[in-house]
């Protein structure tokens, strides 16, 4: 006769066999369990609402870890409160492009190189409809390398501290906490304030009365103004025309006495030619009469003298006739100045 089996025995397995598969399922499906991993420890001062376990760790985009913990740290000795944050980094992620092998995380002296050339964690919004947020690690060497230096309660040993920065939202509340928002709000109302009471003001109505009328006024002579400007253009036009006819009757006039004085002067140039020749003539008959009449005669010394100055007139004649053969104008313009 075979025993009865206990019912109870066999819940027993069912459930054991349940628990089991289902560890299995979170372990094995999650794939942590065949991942090479390494963890580091973050101190962020700001607030992490938003960052839940499981967040991503990415460097310049690519993930390359989680978040594992977060937890909340109290220091009695300065009364502060500290926020550590455990995330793990996948070593199968970084590979050596020289040496085709992986880089191991326990490898501290590669980390503090990358930390020493500005690698630094910072906080960064993965979704603005949940308020999600994420790590984002990245080289900001300009930014200061700020460690807290304290091991955290959750593990016995120590864990690799990797710097944090300020949220670019963290950064922008501090800038704004640094402006003096009160200060100029009420400065920009005492500003409104003193341009309504100048606006209001009874000078400045009357200033605004006055510059109306001012401006009536200038429109009043603009019109003028132009009025008489086109008056004076007319004007001008008919002193210009005047003058223009003027030069061309004085152009003609000079054509006139040119063509007039040009046989002029060659008439008196041929007269005084003639007048010269007749000079010369009486020039010798005197000289023939000097010999008749004798040296020391009275009629000789008459003579002699006459025919000086009709000599001299003689020259000045020519000299005279020469110049107008030149210069014609003379006769109107006079004689020019040496």
């Amino acid at each position: 006769m075979s025993r009865k089996t206990n019912p109870a025995t066999i819940g027993i397995f069912v459930i054991a066999a349940i628990i089991l598969t289902g560890a299995g399922v979170l372990i094995f499906g999650s794939g942590k369990f065949l991942k090479d991993t390494k963890s580091y420890i973050l101190y962020f001062d700001g607030n992490v609402a938003g960052l839940k376990i499981g967040a991503p760790v990415t460097f310049k985009g690519v993930n390359i870890g989680s978040v594992s913990k977060i937890l909340l740290h109290f220091d009695s000795n300065d009364m502060s409160l500290r926020i550590p944050v455990i995330i793990e980094i996948e070593n199968d992620q970084i590979e050596d492009i020289n040496n085709k092998t992986r880089i191991l995380a326990d490898k501290n002296n590669l980390v503090l190189e990358l930390v020493n050339k500005g690698l630094k964690a910072q906080l960064k919004v993965q979704s603005l409809v949940t308020g999600q947020l994420y790590i984002e690690f990245d080289f900001h060497p300009q930014k200061p390398i700020r460690l807290a230096g304290v091991e955290t309660l959750a593990y016995d040993t120590r864990l690799p501290e990797l710097p944090t920065i300020p949220s670019e939202i963290e950064e922008l509340q501090r800038t704004l906490e640094k402006i003096p928002l009160e200060t100029m709000i009420h400065k920009a109302i005492a500003a409104l304030e003193s341009i309504e009471n100048i606006i209001s003001s009874t000078q400045t109505k009357e200033a605004l009365s006055a510059l109306s009328n001012t401006m009536k006024n200038i429109e009043k002579l603009a019109v003028t103004a132009n009025y008489k400007i086109d008056d004076l253009a007319s004007g001008s036009q008919g002193v210009l025309n005047d003058a223009q006819a003027f030069l061309q009757s004085a152009d003609t006039l000079v054509r006139e006495i040119d063509k007039q004085i040009k046989p002029v002067a060659s008439n008196i140039n041929t007269t005084f030619k003639t007048a010269s020749s007749s000079l010369k003539k009486a020039d010798k008959t005197l000289m023939s009469i000097e010999n008749i009449a004798g040296s020391n005669s009275q009629l000789q010394y008459e003579l002699t003298n006459t025919l000086k100055e009709l000599s001299a007139a003689a020259r000045s004649i020519r000299i005279f006739a020469e110049y107008l053969e030149r210069h014609p104008e003379a006769l109107i313009q006079g004689k020019r100045g040496n």
